[in-house]
């Protein structure tokens, strides 16, 4: 989402999945639902919850342009060393129809 071009509709749609806090990027699990009900931020980069260690799923919601909707996806990730970096993407996955996706 960071530099799309976002039509104006859409640009406080998209971001991360973040916790409670509306800050923090959420940590998220197997069986861990990203869709409209989903808090989001375009505008955060806190990660303090992903520390070396940690295994789990980034939430994201963007603007797909070749279906001018909003679709909702995940990113699997795991973090190394004291502060979570590096980090390595393992997979990735969406739902181009709009609908929510769940994390298998």
């Amino acid at each position: 989402w960071y530099g799309d071009a976002v039509p104006p509709d859409f640009e406080a749609l998209v971001g991360g999945v973040v916790d409670a806090s509306g800050v923090d990027f959420a940590v998220l699990h197997s069986g861990d639902t990203i869709g409209p009900d989903s808090i989001v931020s375009g505008a955060s980069t806190i990660m303090a919850s992903w520390i070396g260690g940690t295994d789990g799923y980034i939430g994201v919601a963007f603007y797909n342009e070749a279906t001018s909707a909003l679709n909702f996806g995940y990113l699997h990730v795991t973090t190394t060393g004291p502060f979570g970096f590096p980090a390595e993407v393992h997979d990735w996955a969406y739902d181009a129809s709009g609908a929510a996706i769940t994390i298998p």
